[in-house]
């Protein structure tokens, strides 16, 4: 539900503007002072429009292969047993870090304008021990 509510404010916006570009075009006309406005709105409405369908699958790309950082880097912490105080030391900053971001996007992921930018997997993924 979060997913269709983001595209319909991310992408409903742009189209808005674009359509009230082209109703203003229509009632006022192209000989008209207003039609430059109206041609501008219409141009920031495709650009937002062409950015946003670019960005939101760059981002759950992105989103996936950090899923997979985090998978491998709490395997390796969970398994390792014997290692110097330095690697432990490493390890578990490693660790806090990797924890850092997964309640970071968490909490993004439950906001209902950005959760289209990341994997429903992120919602299953637990904390680091």
């Amino acid at each position: 539900m979060n997913n269709i509510i983001s595209l319909l404010i991310w992408i409903g916006f742009p189209v808005i503007l674009i359509i009230v570009g082209f109703w203003g075009i229509k009632k006022f006309g192209w000989h008209d002072v207003r039609q430059e406005l109206f041609v501008a709105i219409i141009t920031v409405g495709i650009i937002y429009l062409v950015i946003i369908l670019m960005c939101i699958p760059v981002y759950k790309i992105r989103s996936i292969a950090a899923c997979q950082k985090f998978k491998v880097t709490k395997e390796f912490c969970e398994t390792k047993m014997y290692m110097t105080e330095s690697e432990r030391y490493a390890l578990a900053l490693k660790a806090v870090e990797q924890n850092q971001w997964l309640s970071t996007v968490q909490y993004w992921r439950k906001n209902p304008i950005f959760s289209i930018f990341w994997t429903a997997e992120i919602d299953t993924l637990q904390m680091i021990k």
